[in-house]
């Protein structure tokens, strides 16, 4: 998730990452945990941003048992650092040169996960997740393409009136009935709220407080025809309605539907 004109694109968690992991997990494999060092690169090689920023990824979990009910597991996690917002220039004020990134402002990502069972054939997936970008990235500073429209943290530029650090909430649920090992149905529900826009009171057009919030619902089951200890094949599908708000042209909300289908082999 990105707020509305945010320019950090190092805070992505879904994104490829190149850095360093230490990982591990106790005998039996109840706690288990791992750390990792990233450069700010959004996972692209050659290092196009800078060699000056860093991240950090950490996550820990346990599990304990409840008898009937199964193995639980919950855990916490937080993805925290410094990404750059200017930029050295060659031909021009647009012109980035590669690898110059300066000026480091900071992110955080954190939030606790759990997997939670109910028997033999249902159980459910939380994940929650507070965000917050420093006012820099909120006004568009940080990706290289925003250069274009002329941000660029250069010595002596101040940040607008009524800039704030967006801020944002966001949980995702996920239950699951296993009808059989072959056969398995799933929902899900996804928010996300804004907390603190970018633009606050003050700004020369102040966001409205729900500018960007997210809600999607999605269903669908996964389908083993056969599976073996050779080779598996599944059919699976999925209907997904999103919901954003104020993001669609004139700034009105943004409501997309789409149904996806897959088969996926494995030998």
């Amino acid at each position: 998730f990105i707020p509305q004109g945010d320019g950090n694109v190092f805070g992505q968690m879904g994104d490829n990452q190149l850095g360093v992991e230490v990982m591990g997990h106790s005998w039996n494999d109840r706690t288990r945990y791992s750390a990792a060092l990233l450069s700010s690169n959004d996972g692209q090689v050659g290092l196009p941003y800078g060699a000056n920023a860093y991240s950090g990824f950490f996550t820990a979990s346990q599990a304990f048992d409840t008898g009937k009910a199964g193995v639980q597991r919950v855990g916490a996690y937080a993805f925290v650092g410094e990404a750059p917002t200017s930029w050295l220039t060659s031909g021009g004020p647009n012109g980035p040169i590669g690898g110059s990134g300066a000026g480091n402002k900071s992110f955080s990502r954190e939030g606790i996960i759990g997997q939670f069972y109910f028997g033999q054939h249902i159980d459910l997936q939380v994940v929650t997740q507070h965000g917050s970008d420093n006012a820099w990235f909120g006004q568009g500073y940080g990706d290289l393409v925003d250069l274009l429209n002329g941000q660029n943290n250069t010595p002596g530029t101040t940040l607008p009136a009524g800039a704030r650090a967006p801020t944002w909430n966001g949980v995702l649920f996920e239950p699951h009935y296993v009808y059989s090992p072959q056969l398995i149905f799933l929902g899900r529900y996804e928010t996300i709220r804004m907390s603190q826009q970018a633009n606050g009171p003050g700004s020369a057009i102040p966001s409205a407080s729900n500018l960007g919030n997210i809600s999607t619902y999605t269903l669908g089951f996964r389908y083993n025809p056969f599976m073996t200890s050779r080779a598996g094949f599944a059919w699976h599908n999925e209907y997904n309605w999103w919901h954003q708000v104020g993001t669609a042209p004139g700034g009105t909300n943004l409501n997309v539907s789409e149904l996806l289908t897959g088969f996926d082999f494995d030998f």
